[in-house]
């Protein structure tokens, strides 16, 4: 058998790492001041660990919503660099043993987070890192009891804290608490360390977690805290519905050191109900497991692709129990990896499934089986056929820097699953995709922070030469991932990039403590032709929108919240389409939407609370929406710019006190559900009545030649006319008693 670290470090090769800050030393995690636990570690790691060695690696590092972090430290063995603009780190040579990576991730406001890998003895090890917030569960205080809980679990303190050093702690205690549900997928992408352990003998083992918690413990100035050992705390493991029948009454508990990177066993938890509980001496991630009768089980994946290239290609892969659902490994595993190995029940059935993990074929399963169960150590090739709708297509060329040599340190980025590292100038990278697409392929030199951008090339299953390209740019290009822009200077110093794309949401003017942002001048944002995300523009002292003039196409959505020196949409001017929502709210000064001229297509409009606004000139082109709300607009008397509109989904009339007629909606023929003088507060509905609309004659042909649902079968469809001056029924509307 395989020496067992490599084992279960493979078997979880792809699951994300976290940690939370350093013990104090005076306690049992980390126990480095514990001679006799020193020994320990460095017998086991002498035992598992392998030669010294050294290893290429690449990275991306996300929060848990998915945002591309920048200034990440990242440290392996003490060797450092940081994330660039796109949360992508490169560290090559970097020192490592031949069974074991160790690597770190630091930044300002985050839980620290880590990483296991066993390295790769040639090529480059891609790493992903996500890292949890600083957000705090609740604040208790020194010298009293007390319970702080979140998704189920629970943590009883005593009120006896201290410092870093040892020393007593009094005051406030702010406690960061995570719990992650075993059988998730996404655990594997956020526990910390591989579920590789050691046992109190100093034996190495596997685990099959039933729950994990972190705990942190911060001053309010930031002071790392822990608990005294001498009275230990208390935490309620929830147990999942789907472990309950088979969670043992007693369990091992193991708690993960992260200087040394790896979980240690430290005493039991007792079932009680539908919960294990334990009492701990100091704080880090906890985690309840039992290892189970195991063989080692070794795999491969190999598609047949019609382009065969030197670069792997990604799937995400899951293995279950079946006699039980549960998830036992789940994480990302390459095609041309040497064998995969991790430990499977024994006796057992398991199922693999193998999804795809890139662009549009995203989760698409392309490999689907129940294997064993095994009774012996085991090796098997998973070959299968490429589904019909995937195609793969080969992308190549020769990439230098800019004085001419070969690109030595860096990437090409496409999109989150597709990036690949440069080491000696050549890009051959094989792109899995279900539908013909263009793409922009992003090539970055990471010395020097240099870049070249290929747009549009068109990826159909037909080989691609870029032939020899340069990295020579350092402003213009592409910004991936979400941007958020709180005050002026921080427009400024972004708008000095040049960029014409972000690859994600852009917010302007995210305040903190309710205060109304700076930001009053959008010019130097004015290379921007395309965000792909959400654009925000929340509580600024803006006048207009000069600056985005090159915006012509919103795909996801456009907010404009609370600017209430905002008069005048101008900047908007050539936007043409808005694919989601456009929210027009709270902005009490804006007083005409004729900017919009140029909009042909909007999929939901919202115009509230803007006061000034007397008609909807501006939404001339648009001809149908899926929702349509206008509301508490107390200078509204026109709708007459919606006479193109022949289709609305939803449409919703409600507090416009000043509207006396719905002339302008002449030519819908299609609509789903019609609220006039209702309206919705978040998802409840309330009465707020149009007080001197009289006039529905518009609606006339609707219900005499048109299609809609006239009485109520969900919270969204039916006619409703009510809390208005007038209220004819559909009945009156038709018989021409539409007016008074």
């Amino acid at each position: 058998m395989k020496n067992f670290i490599r084992i279960a470090l493979l078997f979880v090769s792809v699951a994300f790492f976290f940690s939370c800050e350093k013990d104090p030393v005076d306690l049992s995690s980390p126990s480095t001041s514990n001679p006799e636990i020193s020994l320990m570690d460095e017998e086991f790691q002498a035992q598992n660990f392998g030669n010294s060695t050294t290893a290429n690696f690449i990275g991306t590092i996300k929060n848990t919503s998915g945002d591309l972090l920048s200034d990440v430290q990242i440290e392996i063995d003490g060797v450092t660099t940081t994330t660039d603009r796109n949360g992508i780190f490169i560290l090559n040579n970097a020192p490592v043993f031949e069974n074991f990576a160790y690597i770190k991730a630091k930044k300002q406001g985050y839980i620290d987070g880590s990483r296991v890998v066993i390295p790769k003895e040639t090529g480059t090890n891609n790493i992903q890192i996500v890292l949890f917030e600083k957000e705090t569960t609740a604040t208790i205080n020194s010298g009293e009891p007390s319970v702080v809980s979140k998704s189920g679990a629970k943590v009883s303190f005593t009120g006896d804290f201290i410092r870093e050093d040892g020393s007593e702690y009094n005051g406030e205690v702010e406690v960061v608490l995570n719990y992650l549900t075993p059988f998730y997928s996404t655990t594997f992408r956020e526990m910390p360390g591989s579920l590789f352990a050691q046992t109190a003998d100093n034996e190495a083992r596997g685990l099959e977690s039933y729950g994990m918690v972190s705990v942190n413990l911060f001053s309010p100035s930031g002071e790392i805290l822990n608990i005294n050992e001498a009275n230990p705390a208390n935490i309620e493991f929830p147990i999942s519905f789907y472990q309950n029948d088979v969670a043992p009454e007693s369990i091992t508990l193991w708690y993960f050191d992260e200087e040394q990177g790896y979980w240690k066993e430290d005493g039991q938890a007792v079932k009680d109900g539908n919960k294990y509980i334990a009492n701990v001496t100091h704080f880090t991630w906890w985690n309840c497991d039992i290892p189970f009768n195991s063989v080692e089980f070794c795999y491969s994946i190999n598609p047949e692709q019609a382009n065969a290239s030197t670069t792997s290609t990604p799937y995400n892969v899951s293995i279950l129990r079946v006699s039980n659902g549960q998830v036992i490994f789940s994480g990302t595993v390459y095609s041309d990896d040497d064998l995969t190995c991790g430990l499977v029940p024994r006796n057992e059935e398991i199922e693999i499934i193998v999804r795809s993990a890139s662009g549009s074929c995203q989760n698409l399963i392309v490999y689907q089986d129940i294997l064993g169960g095994f009774m012996t150590d085991t090796t098997v090739n998973l070959n299968f056929s490429q589904p019909q709708e995937v195609t793969s297509t080969n992308i190549n060329g020769f990439v230098t820097n800019c004085i001419g040599n070969p690109l030595t340190n860096g990437y090409v980025y496409i999109d989150g699953n597709n990036i690949f590292s440069i080491t000696d100038g050549v890009l051959d990278i094989e792109i899995i995709h279900c539908i013909d697409s263009m793409v922009n392929i992003q090539i970055y030199d990471f010395d020097t922070n240099q870049w070249t951008i290929a747009y549009d090339v068109s990826v159909n299953g037909a080989s691609v030469d870029l032939g020899n390209v340069s990295t020579c740019e350092d402003t213009g290009g592409i910004f991936n991932g979400d941007v958020t822009l709180r005050t002026q200077e921080e427009v400024d110093f972004f708008g000095n990039f040049d960029y014409n794309q972000i690859n994600g949401n852009l917010l302007l003017g995210e305040t903190i403590n309710n205060q109304v942002s700076n930001i009053n001048n959008l010019a130097p944002l004015s290379s921007i032709n395309s965000v792909t995300g959400f654009l925000t523009i929340r509580q600024t002292e803006l006048i207009n929108l000069q600056g985005l003039e090159n915006i012509t196409v919103l795909n996801v959505g456009l907010s404009l919240f609370n600017n209430d020196s905002l008069s005048s949409l101008n900047g908007l001017n050539n936007l043409t389409t808005i694919g989601g929502q456009f929210n027009l709210r709270n902005n009490n000064s804006l007083n005409s939407l004729e900017t919009l001229s140029s909009l042909q297509n909007i999929s939901s409009f919202t115009l509230e609370n803007s006061p000034n606004i007397t008609s909807l000139e501006g939404l001339n082109q648009v001809t149908n929406y899926d929702w349509f709300r206008i509301s508490n607009n107390d200078g509204l008397t026109d709708l007459s710019a919606l006479i193109n509109v022949t289709e609305i989904g939803a449409l919703f009339i409600a507090g416009n006190d000043s509207l006396e007629s719905l002339n302008g909606l002449d030519n819908v023929i299609e609509n789903i559900g019609m609220f006039i003088g209702r309206d919705l507060d978040f998802d409840i509905f309330v009465d707020l009545g149009n007080s001197v609309l009289t006039d529905f004659c518009a609606l006339q042909n609707l219900f005499v030649n048109g299609n809609f649902v006239s009485i109520q079968t969900s919270p969204f469809n039916g006619i409703h006319i009510s809390n208005n001056q007038y209220n004819p029924s559909i009945q009156d509307i038709i018989d021409g008693n539409c007016s008074q």
